[in-house]
């Protein structure tokens, strides 16, 4: 992958991070700012922020800190207003924690698809005894194959989104013994945001290729096992 950061800086300059006090989102923010870009950074803690961020690269026009509850619409939305009115625009969004900045349309989503489902199983658990199966209980989840390729989230408001799958580093997240150092690959993470061939996905470490190609194999495995009952499938057939 190829950058040219100088004719990247003339056109995409302002970017958004949440989770930016440590770990990636903090690597991420040092990184953008030491290659000229200008930065909002979100975190739970603006004093913890302010504290952690390089100020070997921050100037009065580059950095804002925000502290920002994602949980509430009202303070996301707050955080962007703050943004905009500060740099006039968001070019590249990135997504650095576990918490969904969306309305309570996709909450209740979330609600309904994810924690619905967790709810029913780990209440299940205590009672799922095996009677039927070799291998044990099964427990099937319905899902979309619109989660699996990816290609959906921005698709009408032309907005390309990619998902960054990162392996094991060495961040407070999961500890020393990790291999992965973040310095590099939040520099990879950068230039894939700025790549005009960025991919949907991001396999991000030796390690997360490795994982991915063997649960690549596993599922054409399971797509041959399936292939002729699942064919079946439409009004056509």
């Amino acid at each position: 992958m190829i950058i040219n950061n100088k004719c990247h800086k003339k056109i995409i300059k302002f970017f958004n991070i949440t989770g930016a006090s440590k770990g990636f989102g903090l690597e991420l923010t040092n990184q953008l700012l030491e290659r000229g870009f200008n930065v909002a950074a979100n975190s739970r803690n603006k004093q913890q922020l302010s504290n952690s961020v390089n100020n070997k690269f921050i100037t009065n026009d580059n950095f804002l800190a925000l502290q920002v509850d994602l949980t509430s619409d009202e303070s996301v939305k707050n955080s962007i207003n703050e943004t905009i009115s500060k740099f006039t625009r968001i070019d590249v969004i990135i997504n650095n924690t576990g918490y969904s900045q969306c309305d309570k349309e996709i909450r209740d989503n979330f609600e309904c698809n994810v924690f619905d489902v967790i709810s029913v199983i780990r209440n299940a658990l205590h009672i799922y005894v095996n009677k039927f199966f070799v291998n044990g209980p099964r427990i099937i989840n319905i899902s979309s194959m619109a989660g699996f390729i990816g290609s959906f989230p921005g698709f009408k408001f032309g907005i390309h989104a990619s998902t960054v799958l990162p392996g094991y580093f060495r961040t407070s997240f999961l500890g020393k013994g990790s291999q992965g150092y973040p310095v590099k690959g939040c520099k990879v993470i950068i230039d894939h945001a700025l790549s005009e061939n960025s991919t949907t996905h991001l396999l991000l470490g030796p390690d997360s290729m490795k994982h991915a190609q063997s649960k690549i194999e596993s599922i054409q495995n399971d797509i041959k096992l399936n292939y002729d009952e699942s064919s079946k499938t439409d009004f056509t057939n």
